[in-house]
């Protein structure tokens, strides 16, 4: 029985995974000419969340992800600090829900807030969220498929990432 389950544990990867969060994550990212070159881009899809923008006082805040009936896009930058650093990994991500039955969506400026864009950093001595009210977003889905196109800048973020096209394709 052992041997058994430790030939199953061996397995490898596939390019979709599903959690106990019910995310899947994409399996296909036709366009990357957004991502910047010095790093690499990922797109996830949690299905059954929503998410919250939390301040929690201190001045520090975050974007959770909660159980509700949305699919949450989350697109993430990363880029891998210099040789021999311990703590020079820099990423960023903006994350966005629509209700499960959306097909198409225009979004622009203050109507982000519709679907609750949050773009949040990460890297050393720097972490911080952000809930975006400038930029345009527009969206497809048929099917399995999504594509979204959005353009977006957080007054005072210091972002790198600013424009994001992905055409994905779900498992």
């Amino acid at each position: 029985m052992i041997p058994l389950f430790m030939v199953g544990a061996c397995k490898s990867p596939s390019h979709t995974t599903v959690s106990s969060e019910n995310t899947k994550t994409i399996k296909s990212m036709e366009k990357q000419y957004d991502c910047p070159k010095d790093g690499t881009c990922e797109v996830k899809i949690y299905e059954n969340k929503s998410l919250e923008f939390v301040d929690d006082g201190s001045g520090v805040a975050y974007a959770e992800k909660v159980d509700g009936n949305n699919l949450v896009i989350e697109y993430t930058y990363y880029r891998k600090g210099p040789e021999g650093t311990a703590d020079g990994n820099y990423f960023e991500t903006v994350q966005f829900e629509i209700p499960t039955t959306t097909k198409s969506l225009k979004k622009e400026g203050n109507s982000l807030a519709d679907v609750n864009m949050i773009f949040s950093k990460f890297g050393f001595r720097n972490a911080a969220a952000y809930q975006v009210k400038k930029g345009n977003l527009s969206l497809q889905k048929a099917g399995k498929e999504i594509s979204f196109n959005l353009n977006f800048k957080v007054d005072g973020s210091g972002q790198v990432l600013n424009e994001v096209a992905a055409k994905a394709i779900l498992d």
